[in-house]
Parts: C-alpha cells; sequence; structure tokens
C-alpha cells in the first residue's frame, strides 16, 4: 500500500512470466515484487496457470493469467488488452518467450518504458534473432551475469548501452550458516546419519544442469577410488527435459551407482537442503548468475561449480570451494574426493570464507533507478 499522507503517485509495474514453475528466475520476479518501495504498484501476468511457489506469492498476484500452453495471435491481444486496461508506466519481461511476446504487446499497447530480462545463456537461435531486432525496441535489458551480457552483445547484436548486469537478489538473513540444531534437524529430514557425505545437486533434470556428466562423474569416482567416507548425492528438481529425465533415471538405477545416488525431485524448502549438505554440486553446462551457488555459499556450504556455472566468479577455486571443466568428468570426480579429503575445519572454513565473499563482493542492494 502507499504511504499513508502522501499524494505522490505511484509508478505502476507490469511484470510478465511465462509461468511460475520452480526456477531459480522465478523466485526471483516474487522476491522483487515483495521488496518493491511503496513508490511502485506491481501487477503480475502469467502466461500459463502453473505455480510452485504460492507461498511466496505477494497478496492478490498473479493478478492476471492468460492460462494458454502456446502463445498466438489471440493470446497476444488478450494481453495487449490486459495492459491497457492497468496502463503501466513500466513493463518488464522475463524468459526468452515471455520477452519476445510481452515486448510486442507493449509496443502495440504504447507502454512508455519497456524492459526485459535475460537471465541465462544458451539463447536458441530463433530467440537471439528476436532480441537482436526487439531488444532496439526496449529501453534496457536487464541481465545478470556478465557472461550473459557478452552472449547477447555477441551473438544477438544488443547494444551494450542497452545492457545493464543487476546481481541476483539475496536475503543472507534467510539463506544463512545453519545452527547445529537447524543441521541436525535437516540430516534427519532426509535420513541422513552423522557419518555420511552429503553432496546435493539441486536444479531441473536437463540438458543445461549437466546432470548426466554428473552421473558419468560418479560412476568414475565408484571405479577409480574407494573413499572412507560413507557419501551420497541427491539430486532435488523437477524434470524438465523429458528424454535427458530418461536417460538420467536409467544411469541413476544402475547398481553401485543406485546406491549412492538419490533423487527427491522438486524441493520447496531448498534452505533446508543446503543446511543438511557437505558440498553443493553445481556442473551446469551454461548459466547465467547461478541463485543455487550465491544461496549455497551465504549457507556457509563449500561448492563445486563449473566455469560455465561460475563467469561472475562467486566461487574462488581452492579457497571457497572448487572449480571445474563443465566437460571434464575426471575434473568433477576428482574435485569431490578432494572435498571428501578435506577435515571438517578445513570445509567449515571454505563455507565461512564463502559467505564472506557473498556478503562483500557479490551481493548488492536492489536498484530501483532504472
Amino acid at each position: 500500500m502507499a504511504r499513508q499522507g502522501s499524494n505522490r503517485k505511484r509508478i505502476k509495474v507490469f511484470y510478465y512470466i511465462p509461468s511460475l514453475a520452480q526456477g531459480g528466475t522465478e523466485r526471483q520476479v516474487l522476491a522483487l515484487i515483495s521488496s518493491l518501495p511503496d513508490d511502485f504498484e506491481p501487477i503480475l501476468c502469467l502466461q500459463e496457470n502453473r505455480i510452485f511457489y504460492s507461498d511466496l506469492l505477494p497478496e492478490g498476484q498473479p493478478k492476471y493469467c492468460l492460462d494458454t500452453r502456446r502463445m498466438n495471435l489471440r493470446s497476444l491481444f488478450r494481453l495487449k488488452g490486459f495492459i491497457e486496461q492497468e496502463k503501466p508506466h513500466i513493463l518488464h519481461s522475463f524468459r526468452d518467450r515471455g520477452n519476445s511476446w510481452a515486448r510486442v504487446a507493449g509496443i502495440m499497447a504504447h507502454v512508455p518504458v519497456i524492459i526485459s530480462s535475460c537471465r541465462n545463456r544458451g539463447m536458441n537461435l530463433r530467440h537471439l534473432l528476436i532480441e537482436r531486432f526487439l531488444s532496439e525496441r526496449a529501453d534496457a535489458v536487464l541481465t545478470n551475469s556478465e557472461g550473459v551480457k557478452k552472449d547477447l552483445v555477441r551473438f544477438a547484436r544488443v547494444r551494450k548501452e542497452k545492457i545493464f548486469v543487476i546481481p541476483n537478489i539475496l536475503d543472507v538473513e534467510y539463506f544463512r550458516e545453519p545452527t547445529e540444531d537447524e543441521r541436525k534437524a535437516a540430516r534427519s529430514h532426509y535420513g541422513f546419519d552423522d557419518n555420511t557425505f552429503v553432496f546435493s545437486v539441486p536444479g531441473r533434470i536437463s540438458f543445461q544442469k549437466n546432470q548426466i556428466g554428473l552421473v558419468v562423474g560418479i560412476a568414475l569416482l565408484l571405479l577409480r577410488q574407494k573413499t572412507e567416507h560413507e557419501w551420497v548425492v541427491v539430486f532435488a528438481g523437477r524434470r524438465r527435459d523429458k528424454g535427458v529425465a530418461t536417460l538420467f533415471d536409467a544411469l541413476r538405477r544402475i547398481g553401485p551407482i543406485a546406491r549412492v545416488t538419490r533423487f527427491i525431485g522438486e524441493e520447496r524448502d531448498v534452505r533446508r537442503l543446503y543446511f543438511a549438505s557437505d558440498c553443493i554440486v553445481v556442473p551446469s553446462l551454461y548459466e547465467g548468475m547461478s541463485n543455487t551457488v550465491l544461496e549455497a555459499c551465504a549457507c556457509g556450504v563449500p561448492t563445486i561449480v563449473s566455469n560455465a556455472a561460475n563467469m561472475d566468479g562467486i566461487v574462488l577455486d581452492q579457497v571457497t570451494g572448487f572449480e571445474v571443466q563443465a566437460l571434464n568428468i575426471f575434473e568433477i570426480s576428482n574435485a569431490m574426493l578432494r572435498m571428501m579429503s578435506l577435515s571438517q575445519a578445513q570445509r567449515s572454513k571454505m563455507g565461512r570464507l564463502a559467505r564472506e565473499r557473498v556478503l562483500k563482493e557479490i551481493v548488492r542492494a536492489p536498484n530501483y533507478s532504472l
């Protein structure tokens, strides 16, 4: 609500995103809306009625939903109608397909300021071509990563002056180091005993997140080395890419691999998973600024991260975790072995330095000046 006693007109922002399925971008949208100063009036519109984060939804949101799996001209004109009804000062869209349709609707509805957010690398050819054209009709293109900015300039030919890099919003009071009791409770919830070393891999099962490469690295680790630790790798996320998920399930069920892996599906309380873990693994083939890496570091958990997921230097190799080549299964398995060989004191120091780095070097207060 607006501040009492203030006659200042609020800035109306129309947010558009395809859905609120499980994902980092979706959580970031809700965090952004929830953190807006009173000067702003947010309106959220979805393409699909898919809402995983119902507990994070601000009151009264989403206000609009197209309720369609595939956009077409009819859906476009419905979106234009919603925008014209609200008469926003700013249109802010997310995700590649969301950006394409929303900007066209915003141009047709004569919205004064149009902003899009590109938060991931690996944009397909169709969206690269669309981005090249529509970025000229937008006032700003926001991203959360220098890596994404480089891709937009290099492949989509977006002008550098159009692009603003704004790091992810991170609640460092919520994502924090657990107390001893919180850690015990989290491990008890998942059934981990005190002597089991837990690697956790949050993220949707997909080509991008490279769980297949990690499973191959796990097989290599089982073949090459025997450790003194009992260990398990926990995969948490929705099965997004059907073909990849099918192969992932088949590999994971192979005898020796099955004994050291678990799949728990979508996890609503991701902080609890961080609290229960000894190490977080992010082997992505391409990534923007990884929410998982930021949150794990803020929780004081050492991270094994691919070079592709560490374009913004969140993890300092051998200081706050280990960086590996995304396609090098030998490096992945070696990093897992090295992490298990560290003492508890060494891992705790890594985690402490990881949190300090995130607080001092990475996280900034939200910027509403654009």
